[in-house]
């Protein structure tokens, strides 16, 4: 594996998703994250909460296994959409916080995978934090319109191995017929100046500020939730 997609698409610490975990958590929770890469999101956690985590990764890449083995607690390497009973097997309710980070876009049934892991995965009060790419950006939206382009790439929102699409409502939407609940959101993308590595990223800060986040939608990157089982 090429050692930039390790240290960059596989190896990418989630800061933006800390905002939605509890302050505070009990001893011996598990967390799990589907899709996890080399582990660095969840030994970041791991860091925060020294004595209350226990982190699983679950990974289909089999040449992060050495590098997980010294990241996370413990990982197994499974294609979790197709294997989804063996993780099963394994967690079974047990899981307090599940992390779907930019997953659920690279699977063939998103909504039966989020239902799935709600009714096998999750303890009664266990938590799902989940982000996904916003296809209404700009940046796919404006060449769409104005030159018919849709170019697939090797990261970002037309990352070519994503098969499915979401905008914020559609998530929602998605979310709330695998009956789970929205407790929080957040989305990342040019809306504080610590954010900006860009001249574009600037203008978009910019024009979001002077037009009162009035098409604040367009320039999301990813939108974020935390969400947990609905209550009958």
């Amino acid at each position: 594996m090429d050692s930039n997609n390790i240290d960059g698409y596989y190896g990418l610490i989630r800061k933006e998703i800390f905002t939605l975990l509890p302050e505070i958590l009990a001893d011996s929770i598990n967390i799990l994250e589907i899709g996890c890469g080399t582990g660095a999101t969840l030994s970041e956690i791991k860091k925060k909460f020294p004595r209350s985590v226990h982190t699983i990764g679950i990974e289909i890449e089999k040449d992060l296994g050495a590098i997980l083995e010294s990241t996370v607690d413990e990982y197994h390497n499974i294609d979790a959409e197709s294997q989804f009973d063996e993780i099963e097997k394994l967690y079974r309710s047990k899981i307090d916080i599940l992390l779907l980070l930019d997953i659920l876009e690279h699977l063939n049934n998103p909504w039966q995978f989020l239902e799935k892991c709600k009714k096998s995965l999750l303890s009664n009060s266990g938590l799902i934090i989940i982000s996904l790419p916003n296809i209404r950006n700009v940046k796919v939206l404006f060449p769409l319109i104005f030159s018919g382009e849709w170019e697939y790439s090797s990261a970002g929102i037309l990352d070519r191995t994503h098969l499915r699409f979401f905008t914020r409502k559609s998530a929602v939407k998605m979310i709330a017929e695998s009956g789970l609940e929205v407790l929080a959101e957040d989305k990342t993308g040019p809306f504080t100046l610590s954010n900006i590595a860009s001249i574009s990223g600037l203008f978009a800060y910019i024009f979001n500020r002077v037009t009162f986040n009035l098409f604040c939608d367009f320039l999301v990157h990813q939108h974020l939730f935390k969400v947990r089982k609905r209550p009958d």
